[in-house]
């Protein structure tokens, strides 16, 4: 009769009872149980650390506010704030970004838009959000979108077929970066519950 192992040993790492397995896991396992779970990890776990990694792989704005202004830990409430300033400013590679505005406008200068990549630790240092009120900051990004939702709603029917080269990817039209754009946003407001 064969011997069945203890559950405790087929356990993924970040259901591990140490720590810093547990953050491990968290941070780099991909299995589905573990990216369902990743909201609740980052709200409740015992340590700071896991509920940080937990907290970065989500790139929820809601989640986020919410754990900037009421973790125990100072370091994660540190994490979330930078994680939400990043989501709001559009600066974090899942967030609208004052970029998509202009790579929208210069597609439909020419026959061909090539848009270089950009520094985006580099436009969150300059712009400063971190010193601003965060109502301010909700301001801005409703006032931006509502722009940016604008500036597509007038792109002319014939120039939704210029080719884009964003950075070195494949090339996509300026019609598919426009409705891309508004997938993101209308992930983003069901994410903070505004859309279901």
């Amino acid at each position: 009769m064969a011997m069945k192992l203890p559950g405790f040993l087929n356990k993924p790492r970040w259901q591990a009872k140490e720590a810093a397995v547990r953050r491990a896991g968290v941070a780099e396992e991909d299995d589905a149980e573990l990216l369902a779970e990743l909201p609740r990890i980052a709200r409740e776990d015992s340590d700071p650390g896991v509920r940080t990694a937990a907290l970065k792989r989500l790139a929820d704005a809601a989640l986020a506010q919410r754990l900037a202004r009421d973790d125990a830990d100072a370091g994660v409430r540190a994490e979330a704030r930078k994680l939400w300033f990043e989501l709001i400013a559009g600066t974090h590679a899942r967030a609208p970004t004052a970029v998509e505005c202009v790579r929208l406008l210069r597609a439909q200068e020419g026959a061909s838009l090539a848009f270089p990549p950009y520094a985006q630790e580099h436009w969150v240092a300059c712009q400063h959000y971190a010193d601003r009120p965060w109502d301010e900051i909700v301001t801005l990004w409703h006032a931006y979108n509502r722009h940016l939702a604008h500036v597509i709603s007038h792109i002319p029917e014939e120039r939704r077929d210029v080719p884009c080269v964003i950075e070195s990817a494949s090339p996509v039209t300026l019609g598919f970066l426009a409705s891309d754009y508004g997938e993101h946003l209308r992930h983003h407001l069901a994410q903070v519950g505004v859309l279901p």
